[in-house]
C-alpha cells in the first residue's frame, strides 16, 4: 500500500491520504467487497485506477528511489524503524523479482550493494 501511495503522486482536492487507504485496504485489495464499494469510495477507486501507472515506470531509478524513501518513513514523515524499513523492502523486493520472473519487467530496478538506500539529502 505504501508503494502504491508512492506513485500515485498527489492527492486531488478534497482526497486524504487515509481516504485513499481505507479504499485501498478496506475496497480494492478486498475482492469480496470490492464490487460493492459506496460511491465516494467508488469515486477515490477510479481517481487511484486513473492515476496508477504501468509497470514500465520502474525502468526509471528516480521512481525506485522515491518509493524506497517512502517505505523508510512513517505517514508522520519520521524514520520508520530499521525493521519496518526491511520488511517493507523485501516485500517490494519480492514483487519485482516475481515481475521480472513473468517478464513484466527486464530487470529488478531496486538498488543492490552498500548504496541501495536512496539519500535523503543531497551535499553540494
Amino acid at each position: 500500500m505504501i508503494t502504491t501511495e508512492a506513485l500515485l503522486g498527489r492527492l486531488p482536492r478534497g482526497v486524504s491520504g487515509q481516504q485513499v487507504r481505507t479504499a485501498l485496504f478496506q475496497w480494492a485489495f478486498n475482492t469480496r467487497c470490492r464490487a460493492s464499494a459506496p460511491d465516494d469510495i467508488a469515486v477515490v477507486l477510479g481517481w487511484i485506477r486513473r492515476q496508477s501507472p504501468v509497470m514500465e515506470v520502474w525502468e526509471d531509478p528516480e521512481v525506485a528511489d522515491d518509493v524506497l524513501r517512502a517505505l523508510y518513513h512513517r505517514l508522520d514523515d519520521s524514520v520508520a524503524a530499521a525493521s519496518s524499513r526491511m520488511r517493507h523492502r523485501q516485500v517490494l523486493n519480492v514483487a519485482m523479482a516475481y515481475a521480472v520472473r513473468r517478464n513484466i519487467l527486464s530487470a529488478n530496478p531496486l538498488p543492490t550493494g552498500l548504496r541501495s538506500c536512496p539519500a535523503d539529502h543531497v551535499t553540494v
